[in-house]
C-alpha cells in the first residue's frame, strides 16, 4: 500500500477514519528472498532500506505538516523484532525470559540484519525531527523473551519461510 494511500485513511473523518496515531514497523521483510538481485547482499539491501525511509519519513513529516498546526496526530515507527531459530523448542517456550539478548551472528533469514534495520530507522527519525514523528525501540523486551513473538505472531517462524 502506498504512504499516501495509508497516511490519507489515517486522517480521514469519521465515520471512516479519525485515527489518533499510526504505527509502521521497520525493516521486517527486507531480506535476499524478496531482494535478491542486489549484487553485494544485505548491505546494498541496508543502503537500499535507509534511502527508502528517509524518503519516507520526509513524506511522514509533510503530511503531517499539512493537517495544520492544530494536529495532534503521530506517526509512530515501532522496531522490528528478529525472530529465533528456536521459538517453538520446550525450553525456550517455558523457559521464561533470558537474561540479555542472544547473538543474532548467523541467525536464520535477514534476522542478522533486524537490529540494523532499526538502528537505520531510528537514526532517520531523530534527524528528521518532526514532533509528531518518533521511533518506538520496543524490541529488548521481545528478545529476550523469544516465545513471545511465537504466541504474539502466531507462528511467526512459519510465516517467515513462506
Amino acid at each position: 500500500m502506498s504512504p499516501t494511500e495509508y497516511f490519507s485513511m489515517f486522517s480521514a473523518p469519521l465515520p471512516g477514519a479519525n485515527y489518533n496515531s499510526l504505527v509502521v514497523s521497520t525493516g521486517g521483510h527486507w531480506s535476499l528472498k524478496l531482494l535478491e538481485g542486489l549484487p553485494s547482499g544485505y548491505p546494498d539491501i541496508q543502503n537500499l532500506f535507509r534511502l527508502a525511509m528517509t524518503t519516507w519519513a520526509y513524506e511522514a513529516g509533510r503530511y503531517l505538516d499539512a493537517l495544520g498546526l492544530k494536529n495532534t496526530r503521530s506517526i509512530l515507527v515501532r522496531a522490528y523484532l528478529p525472530g529465533d531459530d528456536n521459538c517453538h523448542a520446550p525450553e525456550i517456550m517455558s523457559g521464561g525470559p533470558w537474561s540479555h539478548p542472544k547473538s543474532l551472528v548467523g541467525a536464520s533469514y535477514n534476522w542478522e540484519w533486524i537490529p540494523r534495520m532499526n538502528d537505520a530507522f531510528s537514526d532517520i527519525i531523530a534527524t528528521r525531527g518532526h514532533k509528531n514523528l518518533h521511533y518506538l525501540g520496543i524490541d529488548r523486551p521481545g528478545r529476550l523473551r523469544p516465545d513471545a513473538v511465537s504466541v504474539m505472531y502466531q507462528s511467526l517462524c512459519t510465516h517467515l519461510i513462506d
